[in-house]
């Protein structure tokens, strides 16, 4: 059996599960009979059953066309069958979602599970409020579930750093229970796959980098990163790639600079975990990305958030944020303040973030027009000052990218079928194609007709059952966040 035979195994027995307790729906759907329902409230969905979503328009992820008067068939938490003239059913649960239409959930190929503890002072009045003294699955669970009531329905967890109040090892392993529980029916949070800490932490040789990745693939981590400078050791991250690929695992690289990518590609590295920010790429690095098979992961939010706290950003006047953004209410009023404003203004590496952010955008559409896969990815959670939130900022991402000149389809693409096939989980997830867990996002508008209309969701779906109507905490969704700072650009 080959290695990429045995990491397929080993995803599908991390993917398979048994069938849990029954999720109740509090969505705003239509139903019709049998059963019958209200729309306001409908039945609960037994574990196992049959389920057909009739009339949508069905945009399956693939970059195939949408396909419009679609069925979606659903059964015990997967797909059963897609597409138009696909036949209900006898005994489904049938519900018309005519006029909408239906995307694959959203996967965010970088993301962070960020906790939160006292034991860093620097961000004490800005990220450590009541939460912290939560046990660690607790609010490891509760970002979850915010970042499901988005459509964020999988996300990579890369890198984790105790030393900026993410996670350490025992916190990693906690982690790796809560993925190690997702693979049911009715999940009623965001799936989460790991890197656990980059297998460059502390190494000084090539031999600490293999060990590193050596501890990590002990621990069970489905993807190895690497963090490196702009002048790193070339002996470390190539020891690391080839032992990840002895392993059967991919690796993503953080990293800002065109040499240092171009480097890790010719060591073999797959993915590059940031954009490259110091200058356009070149023809060798697409020529050397595309002879091996590797993809560009732009984090452009990352770059954004290290300069747009020095004034206020649109979107937290935006619904779509602030129906869900009460969590994140503290975090706002310290953002929004005058005196960080003036703080993140007079920083130097505002300017230069700007900058940045203009050449990673560039490269972005070089990239794709020379037909490098873009899996979409945001670094949310990351640092904490930079109010990266997490399951939102993945729509502002996309923005960015529609304004680097990709279209509406290659986005989505981008955001479910690329980026699952990119970080090798593509067997399960990504696409509504038959087989794969029912992950969907059910849209009131066409994100074709308008790519602002991806934000007018109707419901979530995991695991083949509807999220109930609550906020991250499992509570009811309180009135939406009223932000009016002073200082306000």
């Amino acid at each position: 059996m080959t290695l990429n035979s045995k990491r397929n195994n080993r995803v599908r027995a991390r993917l398979l599960g048994v069938f849990a307790v029954t999720l109740l729906i509090v969505a705003a759907l239509a139903w019709q009979r049998p059963p019958v329902a209200t729309a306001q409230q409908g039945p609960a969905i037994p574990m196992g059953s049959t389920v057909a979503l009739t009339g949508a328009r069905i945009i399956d992820g693939t970059g195939r066309p949408p396909v419009e008067n679609a069925t979606l068939v659903i059964r015990a938490g997967r797909v059963q069958a897609v597409g138009a003239g696909v036949a209900v059913p006898q005994g489904a649960i049938r519900i018309d979602v005519a006029g909408k239409t239906i995307i694959p959930g959203l996967i965010s190929a970088h993301a962070h599970e960020v906790i939160q503890k006292s034991n860093d002072p620097k961000f004490a009045a800005l990220w450590f409020d009541e939460r912290q003294k939560d046990p660690v699955r607790t609010q490891m669970l509760d970002l979850l579930k915010q970042e499901a009531v988005y459509g964020v329905t999988t996300i990579f967890a890369l890198g984790e750093q105790p030393n900026r109040g993410f996670m350490g090892p025992s916190d990693n392993a906690e982690l790796k229970k809560i993925r190690d529980e997702q693979a049911r029916e009715g999940l009623d949070r965001t799936r989460v796959f790991y890197a656990g800490m980059p297998a460059t932490e502390s190494a000084k040789t090539g031999a600490d980098a293999r060990k590193n990745v050596q501890d990590l693939v002990a621990r069970d981590a489905d993807i190895i990163k690497l963090t490196l400078n702009d002048k790193p050791n070339p002996e470390i991250y190539t020891e690391a790639i080839d032992e990840a690929k002895k392993h059967g695992l991919k690796t993503v690289t953080h990293l800002a600079a065109l040499d240092v990518a171009k480097g890790v590609i010719k060591a073999g590295g797959n993915g590059l975990a940031h954009s490259v920010r110091d200058k356009d790429v070149d023809a060798e690095l697409i020529a050397m990305m595309k002879a091996s098979g590797a993809f560009q992961i732009p984090t452009l939010t990352q770059e954004q958030s290290n300069f747009m706290w020095a004034s206020t950003p649109a979107f937290v006047h935006d619904p779509f944020f602030l129906n869900h953004a009460s969590v994140h209410k503290r975090k706002l009023e310290v953002l929004l303040s005058p005196e960080n404003q003036r703080m993140w203004a007079r920083s130097p590496g505002t300017a230069n973030s700007r900058r940045g952010l203009a050449q990673a955008m560039r490269n972005v559409k070089l990239l794709h027009d020379a037909g490098i896969p873009i899996a979409m990815g945001t670094d949310s959670g990351g640092r904490m000052d930079a109010g990266r939130f997490e399951g939102f900022m993945e729509y502002e991402e996309m923005d960015l990218y529609f304004q680097s000149g990709l279209t509406e389809m290659d986005i989505i693409s981008s955001a479910t079928g690329v980026a699952a096939r990119m970080m090798g989980f593509d067997k399960e997830l990504g696409t509504l194609e038959p087989g794969k867990w029912a992950d969907f996002i059910v849209l009131n508008a066409n994100p074709l007709d308008n790519f602002r209309n991806i934000r007018q969701t109707n419901a979530v779906w995991i695991a083949g059952h509807p999220l109930p109507r609550t906020n991250y905490a499992g509570g009811p969704l309180p009135d939406p966040v009223r932000i009016m700072p002073s200082g306000t650009n």
